[in-house]
């Protein structure tokens, strides 16, 4: 099992605690939909980064250009990709390399690498 399982926790005892409405970071996200599992990630790095974890908020937001959908199907060739990311600095370049959508484990395995930041802060 994943260590996510602490966070996991906390958010179980959190949601009794304070009834059925979790914060937007301790919702499990439904691995099939990127979209879903991007939200995830981001609302644990708004977190990380009020609770005054910038590194964790960082490291956070760096998980999802891993998980983005490409920036074209089947990839940018390599002149276009040159151009792209000299336009566009802040993105990760997985994005520019992906030639296909991340898949529901790879979505899952980022989510998890990011929850755990969280898990292993007091």
């Amino acid at each position: 099992m994943y260590r996510a399982g602490a966070l996991y926790f906390n958010a179980q005892e959190s949601t009794i605690r304070d009834g059925d409405n979790p914060e937007p970071w301790q919702r499990l996200p439904d691995f099939n939909k990127t979209d879903s599992v991007m939200a995830a990630i981001t609302a644990i790095a708004e977190h990380c980064e009020r609770s005054g974890q910038k590194g964790c908020g960082d490291f956070c937001r760096r998980r999802l250009g891993d998980i983005a959908p490409p920036v074209r199907p089947g990839g940018l060739p390599v002149g276009e990709m040159a151009k792209h990311l000299s336009e566009n600095p802040s993105r990760s370049p997985v994005m520019s390399t992906r030639k296909e959508a991340a898949t529901s484990e790879e979505a899952m395995q980022n989510w998890v690498i990011c929850a755990n930041r969280i898990a292993d802060r007091p």
